[in-house]
């Protein structure tokens, strides 16, 4: 895809350190470990709920397919920490859907393509772009009742949506809507 301009949701400076230790924040588990140790613990607190789970991170998305099982949507960016990473597995998924995010910001576009994926289909959404803060989105909207999302260095944070949401959507009404000129990297206001 190839845009001239994006409509996003630009996230202040301010908040990056925030968001980077998400456990400050929000009530959630992080699983710490060996990725094997990870798995099993994600498993066990997940049981057959893999139908309403949402991974994001190249990373944990292949971790959770090769140990637990297809969740019903997977989010990726080809990278893990920004080092190119290609190990999910595309034909696993039922469908697979593009959108563009620019890092720091929460794309129009990923928000619209996120809304309408099906319910019950298992879904591979590639961003041409950054995904991190996807996972705060798919929180706030509670696109599944548990998203998951790695921390590097630590583990796996896993997202309860319904005890978090609230507080997902108070962070994003901080995030200002900009039109990003994509060919020139210039902000414009909305």
């Amino acid at each position: 895809m190839r845009w001239r301009s994006l409509k996003v949701l630009m996230m202040p400076e301010d908040l990056r350190t925030q968001l980077s230790n998400p456990e400050k924040y929000f009530d959630i588990a992080i699983v710490e470990g060996p990725r094997i140790y990870v798995a099993h613990v994600l498993r066990t607190m997940l049981g057959n709920e893999l139908v309403d789970v949402c991974v994001v991170g190249d990373y944990v998305c292949s971790t959770f397919i090769e140990y637990i099982g297809i969740p019903r949507i997977c989010v990726v960016d080809g990278a893990t920490l920004r080092e190119l990473h290609r190990d999910v597995p595309w034909t696993c998924f039922a469908s697979v859907r593009r959108c563009v995010n620019p890092r720091g910001c929460i794309s129009t576009n990923c928000i619209e393509v996120l809304n309408a994926l099906p319910r019950a289909v298992p879904t591979l959404l590639y961003v041409e772009g950054e995904e991190d803060l996807l996972a705060l989105y798919a929180t706030a909207s509670k696109i599944c009742r548990y998203v998951l999302f790695g921390i590097p260095g630590r583990g796996v944070a896993i997202v309860d949506t319904e005890r978090n949401y609230v507080k997902a959507i108070n962070v994003l009404s901080r995030f200002r809507l900009v039109e990003l000129d994509v060919m020139n990297y210039r902000i414009a206001e909305t």
